[in-house]
């Protein structure tokens, strides 16, 4: 089985900067910084774009090195 790892970063990525305002929502710690309160209640909206962005980058990134691999030399 492949595991496309861009995409397990991107979902990662996407999910982290919700926790500490998911934790602090639970009653699991008492305070967070300010901008995690402000993310918090747009999570499914900021977790989305952030993980679509890392996802695109990342895709991006594989394809110029394959192409760039493809077009090298012969060895």
């Amino acid at each position: 089985m492949h595991v496309r790892w861009s995409a397990m970063a991107a979902l990662a990525l996407g999910v982290a900067p919700n926790v500490p305002g998911f934790l602090k929502a639970a009653g699991w710690i008492a305070s967070v910084p300010a901008w995690c309160e402000a993310v918090y209640p747009y999570a499914w909206f900021s977790g989305f774009a952030i993980a679509a962005v890392v996802h695109a980058g990342l895709g991006r990134a594989a394809t110029k090195r394959a192409q760039n691999g493809a077009a090298g030399p012969a060895a």
